[in-house]
């Protein structure tokens, strides 16, 4: 799996078309969902906190297309942690987060990570015809490959 580090945790991504249930905490209760589920491509998990309470839960079929990983299609799982108490900084995030999914389906990026040091990495993102989308690249945030862990049911950082 990758690991990077968000402001509010661990951001994985999960090879393999594991079953959402099998990577989120059973505390968590959903909040939101958006896309259906589709076949194709190479299915991954991704799940990290887009703020102290919220998670986000994104199936991902991606296809390649020479050494870009371009997304095919989304589904999406917005998950609150009980455990934590809602703030100003989670209602942005909801909105936000909800505002951001259809705007993904309409302009699927392509990644190509870039090795920034040793075992670092860094997601640089184009359009499908291959032209730069430098305004993505500076929210991606540099990762490792990593041997495969659970998501952490707790929040592992703190907010700002």
């Amino acid at each position: 799996m990758t690991e990077a580090t968000s402001p509010f945790g661990p951001y994985r991504v999960y090879p393999g078309d594991l079953p959402i249930e099998s990577v989120v905490s059973r505390d968590w209760f959903l909040v939101g969902r958006h896309g259906e589920r589709r076949e194709g491509g190479t299915i991954s998990i991704q799940i990290g906190r887009m703020s102290p309470k919220l998670i986000l839960v994104t199936r991902v079929g991606e296809e390649e297309l020479g050494n870009a990983s371009c997304t095919l299609h989304l589904q999406t799982f917005l998950y609150a942690d009980p455990a934590l108490p809602a703030s100003e900084m989670d209602q942005i995030a909801l909105i936000m987060t909800l505002r951001l999914l259809p705007q993904l389906d309409r302009q699927p990026a392509c990644i190509v990570s870039e090795e920034t040091g040793p075992g670092l990495y860094r997601p640089r993102h184009y359009d499908r015809e291959g032209r730069r989308l430098v305004g993505q690249d500076e929210n991606g945030m540099p990762f490792r490959i990593v041997p495969r862990a659970p998501f952490p049911a707790a929040a592992t950082a703190t907010q700002p």
